[in-house]
């Protein structure tokens, strides 16, 4: 099995409306607590920054989204990010359809390695 170490957890691309695709990917949980972390001062956790940090790790990438004004492919930033998922209702069931998908595909995994395991 080949290896990228600097691409563990590179995501998976969901597709979205017409010719639009969605490169989305799940935290792990020390990738949490290192979020968590990162977010907390003086013991306070900042919930509008972790959202924010969590959002920008978990979608990774798009293709095919198009500026109306510009015609111009739109270039995925942080606060592009937040702003389809605060603001496009739709933008938002879809991250969280792919997300679950992702848990489902997890679990299914998971299953199969438990088969193995308990079978030797």
């Amino acid at each position: 099995m080949k290896i990228n170490p600097n691409r563990l957890n590179p995501g998976t691309w969901f597709p979205y409306k017409e010719d639009t695709k969605v490169k989305v990917r799940m935290m792990t949980d020390d990738k949490q607590r290192l979020l968590r972390a990162k977010c907390t001062v003086d013991d306070k956790l900042d919930e509008n920054k972790y959202n924010e940090e969590m959002m920008d790790y978990c979608i990774v990438d798009w293709e095919g989204f198009i500026d109306e004004a510009t015609g111009e492919p739109l270039r995925l930033t942080k606060e592009l990010k937040m702003s389809c998922l605060v603001e496009e209702p739709e933008f938002n069931i879809f991250f969280l359809k792919a997300i679950d998908s992702i848990i489902k595909g997890l679990k299914v995994k998971a299953e199969e390695f438990e088969k193995n395991f308990s079978g030797s």
